[in-house]
């Protein structure tokens, strides 16, 4: 009696544990370089401050904080 209940949760711990780690697996594969991007600080080629990377301007390969920065 007392075995079949420690194997009982013996599996359940080890499904937990399985099921855990394909979820992990998963959301790992589906999580994109973009999203990871999004939260980095970008450097204004002209006057050196520091902007959010979804606001930054971008013009002939250089990344500028405002389209000023952008027209000097």
């Amino acid at each position: 009696m007392i075995i079949k209940l420690i194997l009982s949760l013996l599996v359940l711990i080890i499904s937990y544990f399985i099921i855990k780690s394909a979820k992990n697996y998963i959301d790992k594969m589906f999580s994109s370089e973009n999203e990871k991007k999004l939260n980095e600080m970008v450097r204004c080629s002209v006057c050196n401050t520091f902007v959010h990377e979804s606001i930054v301007v971008k013009k002939s390969g250089k990344e500028y904080c405002s389209t000023e920065c952008s027209n000097l």
